[in-house]
């Protein structure tokens, strides 16, 4: 850890935050500020890692898995990737709590079934669907909350004809219906 982080209580503020992640608050505080001057929710997540010892100690079952971290982060111990993943979710749920934005961890969902995974941070496609169902079961209850103080559904005044926040650049196919 950085010489002046409190791996227990880091200043999310920091710059000397590890892995990147003073970089990801930047960036972070750019999404959020423009969400909200366009009256969107930004809901975070916590960031899932497999990099339990255990799933090594009985042969080659996660092989893929285990050769991913000796690939991209060769003799480092499982135990230190697994502080700086603690230390990345602590990090955005923090900021999370600073910055009055949703936090939903999918970490815990996932984390406790292995074969959701191919390798340590990419999942299968049983894994993405187990992904979308930890997601949904966290979000349905903030989206039932927001209709319940009529935040949710909003009128719009205006029919966007094409999607507000993807590029007009991309290519696209007129369908002729009949």
């Amino acid at each position: 850890m950085p010489e002046g982080i409190d791996e227990f209580n880091p200043n999310i503020h920091s710059p000397n935050l590890p892995v990147g992640l003073s970089q990801i608050v930047k960036d972070l505080d750019s999404i959020n500020h423009y969400l909200n001057k366009n009256n969107v929710t930004l809901i975070l997540s916590s960031f899932p890692m497999l990099a339990e010892d255990s799933l090594f100690e009985n042969g080659l079952k996660y092989a893929s898995v285990y050769s991913y971290w000796i690939h991209d982060f060769g003799k480092v111990p499982l135990s230190v990737i697994r502080r700086f993943n603690k230390f990345e979710n602590l990090v955005l749920k923090k900021y999370a709590i600073a910055n009055n934005v949703e936090f939903i961890n999918i970490a815990e969902d996932l984390t406790k079934v292995p074969p959701a995974f191919i390798d340590g941070v990419h999942l299968s496609s049983d894994g993405l669907k187990l992904h979308a169902w930890s997601v949904f079961t966290q979000i349905l209850p903030l989206i039932e909350k927001q209709i319940s103080l009529n935040y949710l559904p909003q009128n719009r005044k205006q029919k966007d004809a094409f999607h507000p926040y993807i590029s007009n650049s991309l290519p696209r196919t007129v369908l002729q219906l009949n």
